[in-house]
């Protein structure tokens, strides 16, 4: 509902969440926008989620921790 409310540039969304799972909230939006440019986070040991939310749509993936450059880095390459 939020995505579709504010309609934004991009989505930086975690895979773990508490009320609906990252890989279900990126399918949502992507079959109300399948332009949709979303990246997902993720804490070490999730890496095979990541892949699979890349292989549903997602632009990109960061493990966590992550610094400042490569949270730059992710969003750049999303929205190019």
């Amino acid at each position: 509902r939020v995505y579709q409310h504010t309609q934004p540039d991009i989505v930086l969304m975690d895979i773990t969440m508490p009320q609906m799972d990252g890989l279900t909230a990126l399918t949502k939006i992507k079959e109300l926008d399948p332009q949709a440019k979303i990246v997902m986070l993720t804490a070490l040991g999730q890496q095979a989620t990541a892949l699979e939310a890349m292989q549903k749509g997602a632009k990109d993936f960061l493990v966590k921790p992550y610094e400042p450059d490569q949270v730059l880095k992710a969003l750049t390459k999303a929205l190019k």
